[in-house]
This record gives C-alpha cells, sequence and structure tokens, in this order.
C-alpha cells in the first residue's frame, strides 16, 4: 500500500575525520582520568602516612583544663574531649602539652598542662591588685616585673578563695602573699635557684631543660606546683587539634575528627598565606 523508502545517508568525510580523532583521544583521556586519580590516591597516602607518624591521639580526662579542655565535665575521672598531639615540633612558651609522669602510687600516667615557663625564666605566683593570685616574670636585667595576661584560665577567683580549690592558702613574706603550695615547693624548698626583685618579691629559675607546667583549672589541677618542673624529655607531644566532644554518647567521631581536622590545616593556610 506505502512503498516508504529510506536514503541511507552516508558519513561525510568531515564526519568520519572527526570520529577518528575522538577515537584517537580517547586513550589520552583515560590516561589522564587515571594519572588524576592516581595522583589524589598518591596525595591521601602520603598524607594519611605523615599524619600517623606526626600525630598521636590523646583522651582528655578530668576538668584540670577548663574551660580550654572538657568544658563540661564535672568529675575527675571523665572528659569528653580528645587531642591530636604533635610529636615532632619543638614545644614553645604557652603550648597546651601532653607529659609523661606518676601518680601518686608511682604509676607511669600521661597528664595534659600549659607550659607557662621554660628555662632560665624567672617566675612566681602572688596575689596583684585584684587580690588574686597571678602568675609573674622578672626581667633581671632591667629589673622588670611583668603580670602574665592569660585569658584561658577559669577563675581566678575560685583558684584564690574558692571552696574546693587545693590552693588558696596564701604564704605572706615581707607583705607580699604568695600562692602557699608554690612558694613550699620553689622559693622555700631549697631545690631552685631564687632570685629577688628591687620590690622584695622572690622568683625562683626553671632549669635548664626544664619546663614549668600548669593547668588552666587553677583551682584543682596537679601540675608543677605539686609535681615541680620537669625535664623536656617527658614531653610527649604539642596538643595541635582538639576533637571536642570526641568521647560523648553517639558521637559521630567521624565528622567530628574531619570538622577538627579540616579547621586546623584551614587555620594553617590562612596563616601562610597572610604572610
Amino acid at each position: 500500500m506505502f512503498n516508504l523508502k529510506f536514503k541511507k545517508k552516508n558519513k561525510t568525510s568531515r564526519q568520519e575525520e572527526y570520529v577518528e580523532r575522538q577515537i584517537k583521544k580517547f586513550p589520552k583521556i583515560v590516561f589522564i582520568i587515571f594519572l588524576i586519580y592516581f595522583i589524589l590516591f598518591i596525595s591521601y597516602i602520603s598524607w594519611y602516612i605523615y599524619f600517623q607518624n606526626t600525630y598521636e591521639l590523646s583522651i582528655v580526662d578530668g576538668t584540670s583544663m577548663q574551660n580550654t579542655l572538657n568544658p563540661d565535665t564535672i568529675y575527675e575521672n571523665e572528659g569528653d574531649d580528645c587531642v591530636y598531639i604533635n610529636k615532632k615540633i619543638e614545644a614553645e612558651k604557652f603550648d597546651i602539652v601532653v607529659l609523661n609522669s606518676v601518680d601518686e602510687k608511682g604509676k607511669p600516667i600521661k597528664i595534659i598542662k600549659r607550659i607557662i615557663g621554660i628555662e632560665g625564666d624567672l617566675i612566681t605566683i602572688k596575689k596583684a591588685d585584684d587580690n588574686n593570685y597571678h602568675v609573674f616574670y622578672y626581667d633581671q636585667e632591667n629589673d622588670v616585673i611583668t603580670l602574665l595576661e592569660e585569658g584561658y584560665v577559669k577563675d581566678f577567683f575560685d583558684w584564690t578563695y574558692g571552696n574546693e580549690s587545693k590552693y588558696t592558702s596564701c604564704k605572706y613574706v615581707y607583705n607580699i602573699c604568695y600562692e602557699a603550695e608554690f612558694y613550699n615547693m620553689f622559693l622555700e624548698s631549697g631545690n631552685y635557684n631564687v632570685v629577688q626583685a628591687s620590690d622584695g618579691t622572690l622568683f625562683f629559675e626553671v632549669p635548664e631543660n626544664e619546663i614549668f607546667f600548669l593547668g588552666d583549672n587553677r583551682a584543682v589541677s596537679s601540675d608543677s606546683r605539686k609535681r615541680g618542673t620537669t625535664s623536656v624529655s617527658n614531653l610527649e607531644g604539642v596538643a595541635e587539634i582538639i576533637l571536642s566532644g570526641a568521647n560523648k554518647e553517639d558521637a559521630n567521631v567521624f565528622f567530628i575528627k574531619l570538622k577538627a581536622i579540616f579547621e586546623f590545616y584551614w587555620g594553617k593556610l590562612i596563616v601562610f598565606f597572610d604572610r
């Protein structure tokens, strides 16, 4: 009834040339895609190996570093925060560090504190004009006493007057009120070199290759005031990445780690490009 015939459309030479060019390009495209994925894979593996060899995960227990770490923790044997410590870099003053120490029974433990003094620093803890305990440095060459501004300390009033504080007692010497625990450990024990400023204030000198460390929650922290200074060889590493809430029940630990690591490296990039 209907006799329909369709004329076969022949490819033009231009079309055939185009197809041939695309066919020739295909292996190159596959190679480029493979190369990109290979570079990304090698970059990830390299970063992973570097991270595993450089950083170590450390759990933070207790309240001694509040409010910097474990701000919502109540009991000494609990805590929701973790930190990645950098084992490769050299610690500096005011870094938060993990230290090897011992408990009251002599059992090896790890503690996390903040470095307040390094070798050669002249330090004391006494009441300032606000009637709260503060850390002071002494520049012996210029006879200058400097109060250390510490915005990270949890509560100066609790440290000085708190009912639950271990360090509220005062040792008066020539009308200067030193924190008694600090005074007994560093200024009276005879174990450290003591220097007197022109106004009568006593300072102890941090020995060579030693550090003086305190917790940010000064009212309860078991630190140098009880343990004395410690050798730099006891440093495990510097706390660089804080995983806030990683130990909470039902916490999305993967997301917490990813977010903290990304924020850390993003901050490093910003600092780098701001130079």
